[in-house]
């Protein structure tokens, strides 16, 4: 139906699109402890009293202190099934990463990355709305190159 053209010139904007929505940081309403127990997050976003901000992975509690890994750019398959202990995660941590712990009284806020149904439902309109549009000019490039609707291509039509 479409040239392989057309189809990157459709897919690679709906792939961006779709990379780089959907989710957003939420503040988190509990404790440190409450929260990494209950929801296990995979990633937090902490807020210290000094202002400065540290993303940490496979965050756990550690005595008062909330234990991390922070981003690295490249990540290793584990070897097993790691268990949430802080011990254990060192063979499925980034490996560019290094284990951060913040002391609970230094927390200022904590965020959890979470679904973002506004931005979801604006990703999907906008990615619609693309696709129409480059449909729209391919049927305008075909429509000028062999004319439309039977007329032939150049033809004035004349109204009486």
């Amino acid at each position: 139906m479409f040239s392989h053209r057309v189809q990157q010139a459709i897919g690679i904007p709906l792939l961006v699109l779709q990379i780089a929505g959907c989710h957003s940081w939420r503040v988190a309403e509990t404790s440190p402890q409450s929260l990494i127990e209950k929801d296990h997050p995979d990633r937090i976003r902490v807020t210290r009293s000094d202002s400065s901000v540290v993303i940490l992975s496979k965050p756990v509690m550690v005595a008062d202190s909330v234990v991390g890994f922070t981003e690295g750019s490249k990540t290793q398959p584990p070897r097993t099934s790691p268990s949430r202990h802080p011990h254990n995660q060192a063979e499925s941590r980034p490996k560019d990463s290094k284990r951060v712990a913040v002391p609970s009284e230094e927390i200022k806020r904590m965020e959890v990355l979470k679904p973002d149904a506004a931005e979801t439902a604006g990703v999907v309109i906008l990615s619609i709305g693309v696709v129409v549009g480059i449909a729209a000019l391919v049927a305008l490039q075909a429509c000028e190159s062999s004319g439309c609707g039977g007329l032939p291509s150049g033809a004035v039509m004349q109204v009486r």
